[in-house]
Order: C-alpha cells, then sequence, then structure tokens
C-alpha cells in the first residue's frame, strides 16, 4: 500500500470538493442525479440516518454528482461509511455498497462504467472501466458483515495506482487494504455512489453516510503540474515513463503531483485549479494544456487568457513554468494558427517556459511531431518523447530553483 503518512487531502488543508453527510439535513449536500429501477415515494433517498434504500426493495439505484468540478485523473481520495438495520437476510448478506470514481457521460456512451470500489455481500473488490475485478476477489468473503454497524469504505487514486480499504471493528485487524500498483490512466468526471440491499430482507434499510470525496497530494512539494492527457502519459504506460514523473523524482520529489486529465483544457484547468493546485502549494507550478482546446475550436486569446488565469491563482509565492503546445497532425490550418499563437505568446510573456514545440516538431516539417517521439497518432508522444521533454524541463526547472 502507498505510506499515506507522505500524502495529504486537500479536505485536510480545508479545500472541500465534496464532503456531505448525505442526510436530509445536510449542509453540503451534493447535486445527485440518480438512476434507478426502485418505485419512487418511500423506497430510497435522503433521510434522518443518511442516504438508504429500503431492505426487500428489488433493485438498487446509482447516485452521481450532477454538479461542481470534474476532479482529475489520478489524485482523489474518495470515502464513506455504511451500515445496515436490514434483518430477515443470511449472515452477513446485507447487499451491496460501492464508491464509484471518474465517470462521464461520453465513457457511459461507450458502455463502459466508472472505476469501482465496492462491498458486496461481504465481498470486497475494485473493478476497472470495463468492469473487470483488478483488485480484491468477488468469489471470496472478505469479512462477515453485521447488522447495525458502520463501516468505512476508501478508494485512493494515486499515481496510476488504485488503493483500496475496508476497515470496522469486526473485521480482522481494523482493516482489509487491496492495491494496484500500476494501472491505466482514468478519465476524468463525476464521482458516485452505488447502494442496493438485500431483497430478501423484511425490514430495515442499507446505509451511506458521510461521503467525501477530495484531491490528493504529496507533502513538501517542489512541482506539480496540471494540463491535459499528455500531460498525463501515456494511458498504458506506467507512472514513472511519464515525463512529469521523471522531472519530479530527479528532484528530489518522492511523489508525484501530476494534475494531468485526459479530454482537460484550460478553461476547466481554471475550474480544477484551486482544489488540485492550491491546497498543495508547489515552489515550481507547471501549467500546460491547450491541446484540446484547439481541437475544440477555442481562439489562442481565449486559451493564453485561461493560462494566465491559472498563473494569477498562485497566490502561496510559487513560480509558474508554461510549456507551449507541441504540434499535432490532425490540427487543421485555423487550429495550427491558435496553436503558433498561443505558442508564441507564451514565449513572450516574461514567464519561464518548457518548449514543447520546438523540442518535439519535425524540423522538415514544423506542423507534425518528430516521428521519433510520434505514439502514432500524430499528437500523443512515445516513451522517447517524454524522456526528451524531461531533460529540457530540468534544463529550464533547475536554474529556477537556485535562483539562477
Amino acid at each position: 500500500m502507498l505510506d499515506e503518512q507522505s500524502i495529504r487531502t486537500a479536505d485536510s488543508l480545508g479545500v472541500n470538493y465534496i464532503n456531505d453527510d448525505l442526510s436530509s439535513s445536510s449542509i453540503n449536500q451534493t447535486n445527485l442525479h440518480i438512476s434507478t429501477n426502485l418505485k419512487n415515494g418511500p423506497f430510497y433517498g435522503r433521510d434522518d440516518d443518511g442516504y438508504f434504500v429500503v431492505g426487500g426493495a428489488e433493485g438498487g439505484l446509482e447516485a452521481i454528482a450532477g454538479s461542481g468540478l470534474q476532479i482529475g485523473n489520478r489524485a482523489v481520495l474518495a470515502s464513506f461509511n455504511f451500515m445496515s438495520t436490514q434483518s430477515g437476510v443470511k449472515n452477513g448478506a446485507h447487499g451491496l455498497f460501492e464508491i464509484q470514481l471518474i465517470h462521464n457521460e461520453y465513457w457511459k456512451q461507450q458502455g463502459k462504467r466508472p472505476l469501482r470500489c465496492r462491498v458486496d455481500n461481504g465481498k470486497f473488490y475494485v473493478l476497472d472501466l470495463d468492469s473487470q475485478i483488478i483488485a480484491g476477489s468477488g468469489n471470496s468473503y472478505a469479512f462477515v458483515q453485521k447488522r447495525n454497524v458502520t463501516y468505512t469504505l476508501s478508494l485512493l487514486l494515486f499515481q496510476k495506482g488504485v488503493h483500496a480499504t475496508l476497515s470496522g471493528k469486526d473485521i480482522p485487524n481494523g482493516s482489509i487494504q487491496i492495491s494496484v500498483e500500476d494501472c491505466k490512466r482514468y478519465i476524468p468526471g463525476f464521482p458516485g455512489f452505488g447502494l442496493k440491499g438485500n431483497s430478501l430482507a423484511t425490514s430495515g434499510k442499507a446505509i451511506i453516510t458521510d461521503w467525501i470525496v477530495t484531491p490528493v497530494g504529496p507533502y513538501r512539494l517542489t512541482i506539480g503540474a496540471i494540463g491535459d492527457s499528455i500531460t498525463a502519459g501515456l494511458t498504458d504506460s506506467p507512472e514513472c515513463e511519464s515525463y512529469v514523473h521523471i522531472v519530479t523524482r530527479s528532484l528530489g520529489q518522492k511523489h508525484t503531483l501530476n494534475s494531468g486529465s485526459g479530454g482537460a483544457g484550460t478553461l476547466l484547468d481554471v475550474m480544477r485549479f484551486p482544489l488540485e493546485i492550491t491546497p498543495f502549494q508547489p515552489r515550481i507550478v507547471w501549467i500546460e494544456g491547450g491541446t484540446n482546446d484547439i481541437i475544440g475550436g477555442a481562439s489562442s486569446e481565449a486559451i493564453f487568457k485561461n493560462i494566465v488565469h491559472q498563473i494569477q491563482l498562485i497566490t502561496w509565492g510559487g513560480t509558474p513554468l508554461l510549456s507551449t503546445i507541441p504540434p499535432s497532425m490532425n490540427f487543421n490550418s485555423f487550429q495550427e494558427k491558435q496553436r503558433n499563437t498561443v505558442n508564441q505568446l507564451i514565449r513572450t510573456s516574461g514567464y519561464a517556459f518548457v518548449d514543447r514545440d520546438a523540442v518535439l516538431r519535425n524540423i522538415s516539417n514544423p506542423h507534425e511531431l518528430n516521428r521519433d517521439y510520434d505514439q502514432g497518432d500524430g499528437t500523443y508522444v512515445n516513451r522517447v518523447g517524454h524522456k526528451i521533454l524531461a531533460e529540457e524541463a530540468l534544463r529550464v526547472i533547475r536554474p529556477l530553483l537556485h535562483g539562477t
């Protein structure tokens, strides 16, 4: 498991994303979108005890945060407490309780589900986006859930790792932990939870309370990065092969704060910044992005304005570090013009920058990636490209740290 003594949450630093006790009287009620096959009325919802499904009901529900910010791809902790008051069930068979993370409409349309951490009638496991178990077991029982006992389920995504914990006084040694150190990059979206009681119960409820979702960062930060999927690194590569990680470790920082998110644009980065970067106050804030803005038709002026807005959010004395937008063979002439204009604005901004464009472009055709660094689609950077980018970034960053 990850050494949790070396990381901290935005919530612990006073910056809340979701902190909802899920009761009807909660002062921090999250706007929830509910999908369910249960009938309306007294079968599910918020009450004084939390969010519930009645025992004996045929079916369950999925609750997704319907408003708020999309969290980045792999630096987040979610947890909740759960309890069953159901009677008339077999020993331990109290239904299903699950945390859901990184969920959006695109992947829902593709028939994929969010990453889920689940307690299922005493079984404890984690499912990936393809609903395959990647940690724990769907066949063997981890514990025997007892009636009227509160348990805690948590799921930490950090540095492409999955770390799940189930705790409670009736669990052997107080907790069970399952972990996968290197997984695929996760897709940003809205978190949620799932809940299903036992359809054979004669009374009582399955209840979830105290739902927290919060970004995570390491202690003693030299550098933290925010951007898009190029920043995040290759989907199937381990964290250690991303250029942000290589730079981070080369600077002596143990854990990486990489808030690069697949699909993110600079406007979303402005919104994510106070949650995913500000609480952890890196000495150097590496502001990237721009590729998705250009794909979406944004103007160079709008993109650079969002970059400047992020710089203005560095209020703790940190040093901004920018990056030019690398070339892509998928840009049309208008998009290429916007890219070149943004890059010129970055180069003349007066701020330090990593010139990803100059490092990665094809010398004979500067509108395209160098084939040696092209992952194969004309946009994404391969492992060799990540190493080259890390070398260039370190050349820029080291003088910043030494004040020269």
